[in-house]
């Protein structure tokens, strides 16, 4: 019985922790009413509850997964949060990076309402996920291309500084693929 009785707690005791963190709730359903209760959170019970949910394998995953469907709360959350903390970025930088041709209007607009530095807008317009473009300059120039072609279609004036950060980073890493193209190639 007292085993019953400390199940029972323990899990009270989680679900009811789950229930405190914003970013739970949101992968659980990603709505406006949630997305809007992460906006409405003090910026450091923010961070605390962010390196928290981050650590959660299962929640994490369902994130990125919101992130690759493109569904714009999650890209919002993502872009909010990408400055806070660095477990699992790798994975949230990826699948930002890989949206940005498909909703590039959206993910411009949602790092300049966040403010987000310079050095960080750079890290994502240039994030691909290693397991599709490692070993594989084709696809990265392929793919570097339609990035570029996608930010280079936003006309919202007030993107436009990021809009032009974005298209010199991806010119720059165009020369530096075709240059490693060209060096490997033989003869």
């Amino acid at each position: 019985m007292r085993i019953i009785l400390a199940l029972v707690l323990v899990f009270h005791g989680a679900s009811a922790v789950a229930a405190e963190n914003v970013f739970i709730d949101f992968v659980r359903d990603p709505i406006q009413r949630t997305h809007s209760a992460i906006e409405e959170r003090a910026v450091d019970t923010l961070a605390r509850e962010w390196m928290e949910f981050t650590s959660r394998k299962s929640d994490m995953n369902r994130f990125v997964k919101l992130i690759n469907e493109a569904n714009h709360l999650a890209l919002d959350v993502a872009i909010k949060m990408a400055s806070h903390g660095r477990r699992r970025f790798k994975d949230i930088c990826d699948a930002v990076g890989m949206q940005i041709k498909k909703e590039p209007d959206r993910i411009l607009s949602a790092m300049h309402r966040h403010s987000i530095s310079a050095g960080l807008a750079e890290t994502l317009f240039g994030c691909m996920p290693l397991h599709l473009f490692v070993d594989n300059i084709d696809a990265r120039i392929t793919e570097t291309q339609l990035r570029m072609d996608a930010v280079s279609g936003v006309r919202d004036v007030s993107l436009a500084d990021l809009r032009s950060k974005g298209l010199a980073h991806y010119r720059q890493m165009m020369d530096t693929l075709n240059e490693a193209k060209r060096t490997l190639q033989p003869g």
